[in-house]
């Protein structure tokens, strides 16, 4: 027999896993084999219903069910847990068939339902029931029910109308849909069908004037990477005159007075409500999206193990090293979910630890970067707001689903270990542009100044809107040139051109500041200052938030017609002169949100508002 050593199990050293991230989109039926154990989000919308005929209503949406933060938290269900190497059986709902007219109408019918399931098993894990089809004038003028449901018919001649199909059925938590609207009564109404409801709304009552009801909106969904608009209900249909209701955003086909469409493909919307006569548009086919999560797994080495053994692998470099997220201080740390989120609000160092043994994805952070915001313009005679502060942001792929703004672009940044310097640029004051902000390599530039509508206000000309990351407005004094946005040029694009000035005399105006996500408005008739350039919001920080508006102008001192706001996300407003009464300062543009400031009907340069400062937030994985 055997003596000596170690008696255990057998033992092995087990290599490190690494899953890439997954989307799978179905459009037709068919089978998933789950790469990994986790838990899975998921977008499912059923077929849409078929619209109705002879003023019918449009057909409801397919149920809407979706998980994780690609949809709006109203409709955020949970995750379903996966088994790896497990098959899951993916089932596309059809969309119903459109009511033929004219005559009785009783064909028609619902969308199917959408789903995935085990193979095998009957039990759905996730069903979303087809949208119930709209109403018809012969034999039933009621919608069905469904996911969403069907829109009411119009009444024929002094009819009664159609009530709408509930939504919601079977019921589902959250709600998988809305009830379609009421058709409108026979009399004086022309027979004017209800809109299907939407994943986002209710549809539309038949109205007894104008169009026949609209289709209820759907919700808008980033799980295949973009926003995509889903489950739109069906708009009502219309005996002539008038026309149809417009078909909800998200795939709904649009009512008529003859033949209606049908509702999109693979968007689950309704089909639309035919008129009088008129034949109703079938439904739109349901979509099953299945995003599975990156998964990694440490190198392991379980069971007992001699000194000599471990040696012999540690030398032969084969023994794991115990693994590490990035770790990292600087500014203000919070937490969401397995990521942190520093926020800087002043200039300072971030010192960073990087990660060791860990995939080169856990080593990423998302960024966004956002400069000074440029002061307003003063002068008595129809100054400019100044343009936001300059803003970038990663795609924000890198560090778990956010809402991002329509400026994200470029990559994440790897992080090593070292001190970054993270720069914050400060507004600008009396007359002048705002300060870059920097870090992790990336700079965006200050908001240029707010056009000056006078010589004496300690800015010599000239007198247009300065450049920046978001330009000035121009001035209706002497020069009513914007600044132009996005100097120096990024890609994309770090911000908008100012609103020109308008000069006409006893009519003068000045434009508003650029802001990130809109240009500012020009002056106008009769002496109202532009408003500022909107923002744009981002969740980075785990909630969202608008930032880097541009201010507002003002128009001609003692006789403006009206002065503008400040642009969403911090942008200041303009200010009226003494002259008529106000006597008010330019708004500042909110600190850290690159906001510009907002212009001054005052000969005192400080009146104006000064730009609100920027702000730096990078978020990385830290278990």
């Amino acid at each position: 027999m055997a003596n000596g050593g170690i008696i255990g199990p057998v033992n092995t050293v087990n290599s490190a896993v690494c899953v890439s991230a997954k989307t799978t989109t179905f459009n037709s039926s068919g089978t998933l084999t789950a790469q990994a154990t986790s838990n899975t989000d998921y977008l499912v919308v059923g077929g849409g219903g078929g619209g109705g005929s002879q003023g019918g209503g449009g057909g409801g949406a397919g149920g809407y069910r979706a998980s994780g933060c690609f949809t709006p938290s109203p409709t955020r269900g949970s995750t379903v847990p996966f088994i790896k190497d497990t098959v899951y059986q993916i089932v596309i709902g059809g969309g119903g068939g459109g009511s033929p007219g004219p005559g009785p109408s009783p064909g028609g019918s619902g969308g199917s339902a959408s789903k995935f399931e085990i193979q095998c098993s009957p039990t759905s894990l996730i069903c979303s029931a087809g949208g119930g089809k709209g109403g018809t004038n012969n034999p039933s003028a009621i919608g069905q029910n469904g996911g969403s449901g069907g829109g009411g018919t119009g009444g024929f001649g002094p009819g009664p109308a159609g009530a709408g199909g509930a939504g919601n059925t079977p019921p589902t938590s959250p709600s998988q849909g809305n009830t379609g609207g009421t058709g409108s009564p026979g009399a004086g109404s022309r027979d004017s069908g209800a809109g299907g409801g939407g994943a986002g709304a209710v549809g539309a009552a038949g109205g007894t004037s104008g169009p026949a009801g609209t289709g209820g909106v759907g919700v808008a969904n980033t799980i295949s990477g973009g926003s995509v608009t889903y489950a739109g209900g069906g708009g009502g249909g219309k005996k002539s005159p008038g026309s149809g209701g417009a078909g909800g955003a998200g795939g709904g086909a649009s009512g008529s007075t003859g033949n209606a469409g049908g509702g999109s493909n693979n968007t689950g919307g309704g089909g639309g409500g035919g008129g009088a006569p008129g034949s109703g548009g079938p439904g739109g086919p349901g979509v099953v999206i299945i995003k599975e999560p990156a998964i990694s797994r440490a190198a392991s080495a379980p069971g007992v193990w001699s000194m000599n053994a471990v040696y012999e692998f540690v030398k032969s470099d084969n023994w794991i090293s115990a693994p590490s997220f990035t770790s990292a201080t600087g500014g203000t740390i919070t937490t969401s979910g397995n990521f942190k989120i520093h926020t800087f609000t002043s200039s300072g160092p971030f010192n960073v630890t990087a990660a060791f043994g860990k995939p080169s994805g856990d080593s990423s952070a998302d960024f966004m970067v956002i400069a000074g915001g440029g002061a307003g313009g003063a002068g008595g005679d129809s100054p400019a707001g100044g343009g936001a502060g300059g803003f970038r942001e990663s795609p924000g792929t890198a560090t778990g689903s956010y809402s991002v703004s329509p400026l994200k672009g470029g990559a994440a940044v790897t992080l090593t270990s070292q001190n970054y310097s993270i720069t914050i640029g400060a507004g600008g004051g009396s007359q002048a542009g705002g300060a870059a902000s920097s870090a992790l390599g990336i700079t965006s530039a200050g908001g240029g100044r707010g056009g000056v509508a006078c010589s004496g206000c300690g800015q010599a000309g000239p007198y247009g809107g300065g450049p920046g990351g978001s330009g000035g407005g121009g001035n209706g004094g002497n020069n009513a040139t914007a600044g132009t946005g996005n100097t120096p040029p990024t890609s994309p694009a770090q911000g908008n051109s100012g609103g020109a000035g308008r000069t006409t005399g006893g009519d003068r105006a000045g434009g508003g500041g650029g802001g990130a996500g809109v240009a500012g408005t020009a002056g106008s008739s009769p002496r109202v200052g532009g408003a500022g350039g909107a923002g744009v919001a981002t969740s980075i920080n785990a909630s969202s938030v608008t930032r880097a508006g541009g201010g507002g102008g003002t128009g001609q001192a003692g006789t403006q017609g009206g002065v503008n706001v400040g642009g969403a996300g911090g942008g200041g407003a303009g200010a009226c002169g003494p002259s008529n009464g106000c006597g008010t300062a330019g708004t500042a543009g909110t600190a850290n949100t690159g906001g510009g400031g907002g212009a001054a009907n005052s000969n005192v340069a400080s009146r104006a508002g000064f730009g609100g400062s920027g702000v730096v937030i990078i978020r990385y994985k830290y278990q």
